[in-house]
């Protein structure tokens, strides 16, 4: 559009604008006001033109204000500044040299500070529920600086909030995991987000402790963060997104507003004219506008919208603060306050339409509302009995598990003193809390005591309270988290008594019996002891479960150990050499087993002293030998013999048979002769 063609824009073209408009001239009189400046400031039309600057603005209202006009008027020099009054808001104010002397240009942002201060207020809110979380959480950069945690997390790892804000992500995870930590990393760079999986951390302690986590990317004044939630198993997530605001110095009113104002023709809905702040809010130049029409441009997000608009403009002329969305050139969404008016320019009817970026504005509210909804979900979905009290006890509201665990309804219970369900010689543990958190001794606490049900049963509870404060930093009510631990407290009893009995007949066996660790005991009793010559300091303090074995065995004793360990075999039993501490070696039998105890991986078993047995074996053995040698040597003397009596035999056996047959010749020679 050529110079000479573009338009001026009347006073009459103001009167609409959302923003206050005041033009003085150079005798520093009132020429024009429009009808926002009057609405904001309280001033009448009537009683503003003509008067002198100092006459409707008081010095001791508003000086600032009053030598800004005054050196804008002498040097032409613009200004921009916020004003507060205390009588009509805080305003954005926009002073410009136009060529009747001064335009001020005021914008009403009392609602805009109101909901950042909510919003302050909200995030507060949030740190108290970031701080008091049971799931652990944590915000990370994304070389892995841990930045900041809350307590939960800090108890998974085993380290306190400060030691673990001087780690990294990496210094408590397992490198076996290295692989997999990428993957997750390349879905948060595609997608935002990664998780849930499951992966173990390194606890201060060496220990891994299996975890299950999620997270997502978030930015935080311009830094990409990550935002991870993660639950011990052997939240929820804050964006803050920065939203660029640009803001240019303007010469005329029209060009010079922040807000989104635009011109089209009523008969073809064509483009005239826009102003900066058009382009910078839905991104698209001047030249890519002009001439074209908004559905040609598909800015309106949910086309209802414009219908809403032109329906509007039909029936009465004018629409004002339509909430409509639209959708930039670059995708993202725009909220928009919009007004719009028939104007006639050039001779031709148009509409001028101004709309104001309120998406802040509306993601402020939708935090709030959502921090707000977040809390309700928690206080009614936990599993845990959850309870607002007021500062002198009173029950204001109770979740569902709180109602069961005592067996009221929520209605019997709001409105009493939790004192009322409190055994009396427990009544004081918390009325000492609260004391202490309104004198600001403490802000949170963690006790347990006893309730009484409504049937008459006494309960152990473990409670977590936390004072919660008001926008102005004063006690507002606690909030308490409620635990039934009586069976845990029973258990711990039954378990103590089991614990006696069994130490007791431990400590008086005649068996050595010991637990240990793949490299140290944790456990022997004092038969172990006096078999090996060690006292149980000794064993505990620097031997390793192998230092009793003999050097010959010792391979076998480890390769035995990890079989168990391993999970190969669950139990073995062998014999082998031992070193008794004055030097001589003895024989123990050897009986192992593979155990878990509070989740480590131990071996447990006995040792019987089996040297006297292996001496008297091998008594036996020798004698069993030398037996052998002398039956052996008997039987050969008793072979020799046999041997030489049946030599004998066949002598006489032969001798007698050559007699015989002599005898029977001199008996056929004697009957022969006669």
């Amino acid at each position: 559009m050529g110079e000479s063609k573009k338009f001026q824009i009347s006073f009459d073209l103001l009167d609409d604008f959302l923003e206050g408009c005041q033009i003085i001239d150079f005798n520093q009189k009132y020429i024009y006001i429009n009808n926002t400046a009057c609405k904001q400031y309280g001033f009448s039309r009537d009683f503003v033109i003509g008067k002198s600057f100092s006459e409707v603005w008081p010095t001791d209202r508003a000086s600032v204000l009053q030598t800004k006009v005054k050196d804008c008027l002498e040097k032409r020099n613009a200004h921009k500044f916020e004003l507060s009054d205390g009588d009509s808001g805080c305003f954005e104010i926009s002073i410009q040299a136009v060529k009747e002397g001064v335009a001020i240009l005021s914008i009403d942002n009392t609602t805009h500070k109101a909901a950042k201060k909510r919003l302050r207020d909200s995030e507060d809110y949030s740190r108290q529920l970031f701080d008091e979380s049971s799931i652990g959480l944590a915000v990370t950069n994304l070389k892995g600086q841990l930045l900041d945690i809350n307590q939960a997390y800090a108890n998974i790892i085993g380290y306190s909030i400060e030691e673990a804000r001087k780690l990294t992500y990496w210094d408590i995870t397992p490198k076996k995991y290295s692989q997999q930590e990428n993957e997750q990393i390349k879905l948060l760079e595609q997608n935002g987000n990664y998780g849930p999986y499951e992966k173990e951390y390194i606890h201060k302690n060496g220990s891994l402790i299996p975890v299950r986590l999620q997270g997502n990317l978030i930015e935080r004044h311009g830094e990409k963060l990550i935002w991870s939630s993660v639950q011990d198993i052997s939240k929820s997530k804050q964006i803050e997104k920065a939203l660029k605001e640009s803001e240019d110095k303007f010469r005329k009113a029209f060009h010079t507003s922040p807000d989104s104002i635009n011109i089209t023709r009523v008969s073809d809905g064509k483009y005239l004219e826009i102003n900066k702040g058009f382009e910078n809010v839905i991104g698209y130049s001047k030249d890519e506008i002009i001439g074209k029409t908004s559905i040609e441009l598909n800015i309106w997000k949910n086309p209802e919208d414009r219908k809403k608009l032109v329906s509007g403009l039909k029936e009465r002329g004018f629409v004002s603060n339509l909430e409509a969305e639209f959708e930039a050139k670059d995708g993202s969404i725009i909220h928009g306050l919009m007004s719009a008016n028939y104007i006639e320019l050039n001779n031709e009817k148009v509409i001028l339409s101004i709309t104001r970026d309120i998406t802040e504005r509306k993601e402020n509210e939708l935090k709030i509302e959502e921090s707000e909804k977040h809390f309700r979900t928690i206080f009614e979905q936990s599993v845990s009995g959850m309870i607002l009290l007021s500062l002198d006890g009173k029950l204001l509201d109770v979740n569902v598990p709180y109602c069961e665990m005592l067996s009221y309804s929520a209605d019997e219970l709001k409105g009493n003193s939790v004192d009322d369900f409190t055994i009396p010689e427990d009544r004081e543990i918390g009325n000492d809390i609260i004391k202490k958190m309104l004198s600001g001794e403490i802000q949170k606490a963690k006790f347990e005591k006893r309730y009484r049900t409504q049937k008459g049963k006494i309960i152990w509870v473990q409670v977590s309270s936390a004072l919660l404060l008001d926008e102005l930093g004063n006690p507002k009510y606690i909030v308490s988290q409620i635990e039934d631990i009586t069976k845990q407290i029973e258990a711990n009893k039954l378990l103590v008594a089991s614990e006696s009995k069994f130490k007791a007949l431990v400590e008086q066996s005649l068996t050595g019996i010991y637990i240990f660790e793949k490299e140290n005991f944790i456990y022997v009793n004092k038969r172990f002891c006096e078999i090996f010559g060690y006292n149980e300091d000794e064993i505990m303090s620097s031997m390793k479960p192998t230092d009793v074995i003999s050097l010959e065995d010792r391979n076998r004793a480890d390769e035995n150990i990890k079989r168990r360990l391993e999970g190969e075999v669950q139990s073995v039993r062998y014999i082998a050499k031992g070193n008794h501490k004055n030097g001589e070696l003895l024989w123990v039998e050897i009986h192992g087993t593979h155990i878990q105890i509070e989740d480590k991986a131990v071996i447990t078993g006995t040792v019987l002293d089996i040297t006297e047995r292996k001496k008297n074996e091998e008594k036996i053995i020798k004698l069993n030998a030398e037996l052998e040698q002398k039956v052996k040597e008997r039987t050969t003397e008793l072979e020799s013999k046999m041997n030489e009596v049946e030599r004998m035999n066949k002598l006489f056996v032969g001798r007698e048979l050559r007699m015989k047959e002599l005898k029977e010749k001199i008996k056929k020679l004697e009957m022969g002769s006669k």
